[in-house]
This record gives structure tokens, C-alpha cells and sequence, in this order.
């Protein structure tokens, strides 16, 4: 969408640090190779946001546009610090908290087995024990990043994966459009 626009785009794919950079480009004919990157990487399991978010910063040359996509689960203060980065470096900033369905809601009855897929990390439990609780903290953590957001004029997108990319971004859009009418 942006390359179609005739604005450039950049890439740049993270686990604890960047893994692969593209610089920016406005050419077209870049988009096959953007798109089979974003197809073909595979980060470990094992993530730091900020570290990453710092490295992009360093290679922003131009001011622009970052959009980072991330569930956002790292070390909060190097998440932060990543994003403060960015934005000084000129760059304004679009995160896009990406979330399961069942991370909001938490809607599991029963005994289940949690695995944390970043480690080996795995517990069995009744869920209904805890909900309230987990509901509680995750609010306060998401609160945490829409303040951060906020502190660096960020726009703060929740992504619910069970809805469709195109509902998420032409939503998204809608909202830009309307800020940029305001101004």
C-alpha cells in the first residue's frame, strides 16, 4: 500500500536483535523480495524488542514512519527506551499490539496445560482459579503501553487476529484520516 502511494518503505525483522534490514526503497518492483522476506523469516524464541527497536534507530536515516508489529510481551523499560529511540530519531510511531482473542478474554474453563512458547516453561491448572487476577494484570499491562504510546505521541492499534488484516488497517486508516482532518 505505501510503495503503491510512491512513498518508500523499509523492513526490518527482530527477534533479540535485527535480523535482516531493507533499506529503503520506493521501487515497486522492491515488493516481491519485501514480501517473501516477511514470508520466509523465522526469529527464535526468544525476543528483545527494545535492543531491536534501537538498532532501527540507528539505521533511520530520514524521518518516517515506524510500524511495529509485536505482542509486546519483553522487558518493558528496554521496550520503552527502543521506542523513545525511534521517536527522537524522527520517526513517528505506529505499534500494533497484536493479540490472540483468548489473551483478552481469557474465556477457559476446565484444566488446561499453559506452555510458554518462548521457553519450556509449562504449568496445568484450573484457569477459572486465576482469571480475574490474570484479567487484571493484563489490563494494567496494556495501560503501561498505551501510556507509552501516549508519552511518545505514538498511535497505539490493537490487533484482535481473529479479525482479518484488511478490517484492521482499512480501521486504522479510517482513524488517521480523521486525525489528519483535525489538524
Amino acid at each position: 500500500m505505501i510503495l503503491h502511494q510512491r512513498d518508500a518503505v523499509a523492513l526490518a525483522l527482530v527477534d533479540r536483535e535485527v535480523r535482516e534490514y531493507l533499506r529503503r526503497t520506493d521501487s515497486l518492483q522492491r515488493l516481491p523480495l519485501i514480501l517473501d522476506r516477511l514470508a520466509r523469516f523465522q526469529g527464535s524464541k526468544e525476543t528483545s524488542l527494545g535492543v531491536a527497536l534501537d538498532q532501527v534507530a540507528a539505521e533511520a536515516r530520514r524521518r518516517g514512519i515506524a510500524m511495529i508489529f509485536s505482542d509486546l510481551f519483553d522487558d518493558e523499560e528496554a521496550l520503552f527506551k527502543g521506542m523513545e529511540k525511534l521517536s527522537y530519531s524522527g520517526q513517528e510511531l505506529v505499534v500494533f499490539h497484536v493479540l490472540d482473542p483468548h489473551e483478552l478474554t481469557f474465556p477457559f474453563d476446565g484444566t488446561w496445560r499453559f506452555r510458554n512458547l518462548e521457553g519450556a516453561d509449562e504449568i496445568q491448572t484450573s484457569p477459572a482459579d486465576f482469571r480475574e487476577s490474570y484479567l487484571k494484570n493484563y489490563q494494567a499491562f496494556r495501560d503501561r503501553i498505551k501510556a507509552a504510546c501516549d508519552r511518545f505521541q505514538a498511535h497505539y492499534v490493537l490487533v484482535d487476529t481473529s479479525r482479518s488484516v484488511a478490517e484492521t488497517l482499512s480501521g486504522y486508516l479510517a482513524f488517521r484520516s480523521s486525525v489528519r482532518r483535525r489538524k
